[in-house]
């Protein structure tokens, strides 16, 4: 029995460091993410996890090995206030912010949005 499992295991590949060879995908990524963060009872907790997957995803290999895994909780849970607000901020760009998630608002809007401003501040 223990011949046929390891025999069914995919061999690992010595050319290359094992922490590259174990992959996660944004499927996976985003619910253990979910259940190893404080974030996770926020409104818009999903959507950042899946924004912190495509920072550090490279576009060559569809996922994260476990190196980079463990450097983006690191970064999440445990860097300095800096390195997370950095964090944050490119999670709000792209590649990370997709083309569909940005919403601008219309100029009418912003100008609208300035004038009341003002107008309470006098």
């Amino acid at each position: 029995m223990t011949g046929s499992f390891l025999s069914a295991s995919p061999a690992l590949d010595q050319t290359h460091h094992f922490l590259s060879q174990y992959k996660i995908d944004e499927e996976k990524f985003v619910p253990l993410v979910l259940a190893l963060s404080p974030w996770s009872g926020g409104e818009h907790a999903e959507l950042l996890a899946r924004r912190a997957f495509r920072v550090f995803n490279n576009a060559t290999d569809s996922g994260l090995n476990f190196k980079d895994f463990t450097i983006v909780l690191g970064l999440m849970f445990r860097a300095e206030i800096a390195d997370r607000l950095k964090l944050l901020f490119a999670m709000h760009q792209p590649p990370a912010l997709m083309p569909d998630e940005m919403d601008s608002p219309s100029q009418e809007t912003r100008k609208g949005k300035l004038l009341e401003s003002s107008y309470t501040t006098i």
